[in-house]
């Protein structure tokens, strides 16, 4: 008995007891055979309706797995040798590479070079040797599976002795040609320095260049830049994103870009660029307005809401203090005496309603002029009503918006002094329940 399931081989005779007798011997040895051959004609019946070479391998493996028997080393498929769930390779001398790319998997790459998988559910891809097998394989793959949609994954082989492959029938599982999917492009190099690029930074293109790029070891997202003429000469402006009639304003670019893509590094080329250098010169990078479709989607960004996060009354009508003056508030709520206070309660929904609208508004560069402005900040607007009732102060020492512009800062209070009002209201409130 072996590890990976029975051998059936009247060879294992040889370690029966020689106090048994020839006759024991040979009646087992016989019936053995007999198991073998019934196994062998199981296993060539499973095969025999199998309509591909790797779907007699799979019914094979099947079998195999299902009974932990190991698979006899002479079953054919139409006269070719099978190997069951997959060709083993011994130290690489068959195959040089082989690449798998799921489309299904997180992880879209796995490299190897001891065994080629055999299933139905793959496409199978032949790579000639003067092809940088690390740099276009992932590419082709891609293409490949397009091209296979019934299909999970697909193969890439290189091989090292094209001999040895076809005495093993392996082409059999179908191979389709690489050249087929992918055709060699400019390398990067090429791409780019044929062509005038810009590097976005603080809050402009600038022109860069290849020796910047290879340099730059952030993500790249890309994004295409017309110019447009004006009295003084011409300026780079950014096309519209997602689908929306507006051109990107500078301004809200950089707002996006240093607070939503860290770790990013943004690129423009002219929207004048031909499509086959654009498409090499961006080969592996994403375009910004894919990047942005997919980061709205994915964090459930309404519009509507950055609309309305967008506007003058979300900036300065609902909150009572500034966003400095309610961060420190915050950060020294434990000094309230009152636990039940409603300023406590008041200081928690303005943070949160401030961390949300500071976040939507570096989505405003994707607005449209049709956006309807969606408020997400009631429950804060009548929790502040309540607040104006309670410390009548608080109308000419807050924010509390343009109504009372003139008014609002009549009084500069310090935290420490809002703080020491808020505790003398609550104190009085809860001894004689009358508000000053």
């Amino acid at each position: 008995m072996e590890n990976a399931g029975i051998k059936l081989d009247v060879q294992y005779m040889d370690v029966l007891s020689v106090e048994i007798d020839d006759k024991i011997k040979t009646t087992v040895t016989e019936r053995l055979k007999i198991v073998k051959d019934e196994l062998k004609k199981h296993f060539e019946d499973a095969v025999t309706n199998a309509t591909s070479f790797a779907e007699a391998n799979v019914k094979l493996a099947k079998i195999s797995g299902t009974l932990n028997i190991q698979i006899p080393d002479d079953l054919t498929w139409n006269g070719a040798k099978l190997f069951g769930s997959a060709v083993h390779l011994t130290g690489g001398d068959l195959i040089e590479y082989v690449a798998h790319v799921d489309r299904t998997a997180s992880k879209n790459c796995g490299w190897g070079s001891f065994q080629l998988p055999i299933t139905t559910e793959s496409v199978y891809c032949l790579m000639d040797k003067s092809l940088d097998f690390n740099n276009v394989v992932l590419t082709a793959a891609t293409k490949i599976l397009k091209a296979f949609p019934d299909k999970r994954s697909v193969y890439v082989v290189r091989i090292r002795d094209p001999k040895e492959f076809d005495d093993k029938n392996l082409s059999l599982l179908g191979f389709v040609k690489f050249e087929d999917y992918y055709t060699p492009k400019a390398t990067r190099k090429q791409a780019l320095g044929r062509l005038t690029f810009f590097k976005y930074n603080l809050s402009s293109f600038n022109r860069s260049s290849y020796a910047v790029f290879e340099e730059d070891k952030n993500k790249k997202l890309w994004i295409l830049l017309k110019k447009v003429k004006e009295y003084y000469g011409t300026k780079t402006i950014a096309t519209p994103v997602i689908k929306t009639d507006v051109t990107l304003d500078f301004t809200l670019l950089q707002n996006y870009v240093s607070n939503k893509l860290e770790g990013y590094s943004l690129y423009g080329f002219y929207d004048d660029t031909p499509a086959e250098k654009l498409e090499d010169a961006t080969e592996g990078m994403e375009k910004l307005e894919d990047y942005l479709e997919r980061d709205i989607k994915d964090n459930n960004i309404d519009l509507e809401e950055v609309a309305f996060a967008s506007s003058r009354k979300a900036t300065d009508q609902i909150t009572l203090f500034d966003e400095n003056e309610e961060l420190d508030l915050h950060n020294s709520k434990t000094s309230i005496v009152n636990s039940d206070s409603i300023f406590l309660n008041y200081i928690e929904e303005s943070i949160s309603f401030t961390v949300k609208r500071n976040n939507l508004q570096n989505y405003r560069l994707v607005l449209t002029t049709s956006t309807r402005e969606k408020s997400f900040g009631k429950d804060l607007e009548k929790t502040i009503a309540d607040i104006r009732k309670q410390y009548p102060l608080f109308k000419y020492m807050a924010n509390t918006g343009s109504t009372d512009y003139y008014n609002r800062r009549q009084i500069r209070a310090s935290v420490e002094e809002t703080i020491e009002y808020v505790n003398m209201v609550d104190t009085m409130k809860k001894k004689t329940n009358i508000i000053p």
